[in-house]
């Protein structure tokens, strides 16, 4: 069960016996359809009660997969294991400003007051996903590499960067993605659309995919990894594409 609509009040925290043990949960009250409805109750339990920290009257909240149950001829709602709560779903937030944030409020202060600094690793990602998608609309590594690198010649002066050494790599990675590419499919048919704006209305969410690959979207990553398990830089990206 979904609810979603303006919060009328918010109760306190507070702690009670459950058959688990202790729990906290937090009641707010909420009129759904937008408001038009009578305010019912929704209970938060465990993490979600923090949201009552920042959850003022007025603001929309949204709980998705909430549990039913009748008290006293009235239907009340709450968070079960898989439910997902959002306050202001309405308010887009690109989920780049979201992972910054969680990382370092502080960096993400900063950099948005000065932006991202140039530096190699920065340049080296840029160009590559700029191959990535002269490669998905069909143009061939070699002159796709050859332009990019050249039309990245005044970052490269500024940061005295050996042009070639960063075309060799940039090469590097663009015969990783051709041949990645060119892997065949149970059909022989494959659709691919390069820099696709997502954004999810269910989370309040927007992001840029490099490309969406029939109907996913592809992340590419240009820097190491120690494991096979993707870091919490790509992790945080996936409520953009539920």
């Amino acid at each position: 069960m979904n609810i979603r609509g303006p919060v009328v009040d918010v109760g306190d925290e507070r702690t009670v016996d459950t058959q688990y043990g202790e729990s906290e949960l937090l009641e707010v009250q909420l009129r759904p359809d937008h408001g038009a409805a009578p305010p019912v109750t929704v209970t938060l339990w465990g993490k979600w009660t923090e949201t009552g920290e920042y959850l003022e009257p007025g603001m929309e909240l949204a709980v998705y997969d909430a549990e039913t149950s009748e008290y006293r001829g009235e239907t009340q709602y709450s968070t079960s294991g898989d439910s997902m709560v959002v306050v202001e779903p309405g308010f887009i937030v690109d989920v780049t400003s979201v992972r910054s944030w969680v990382q370092c409020p502080r960096m993400y202060y900063l950099d948005k007051l000065g932006g991202t600094p140039l530096a190699e690793p920065v340049l080296k990602g840029t160009v590559v996903h700029e191959v990535f998608g002269d490669l998905l609309r069909g143009r061939d590594v070699e002159s796709a590499v050859a332009d990019r690198v050249e039309g990245a010649g005044l970052d490269i002066g500024l940061l005295g960067t050996d042009p070639d050494g960063l075309r060799e790599t940039v090469h590097r990675h663009a015969s990783a993605i051709e041949g990645w590419l060119a892997q065949g499919t149970l059909t022989e048919r494959d659709e691919w659309r390069s820099e696709q704006l997502l954004v999810s209305e269910r989370y309040g969410l927007k992001g840029r995919a490099d490309a969406v690959r029939r109907g996913m979207p592809v992340e590419l990553k240009t820097g190491k990894t120690r494991t096979v398990t993707p870091g919490f830089r790509t992790r945080c990206r996936r409520p953009v594409t539920r």
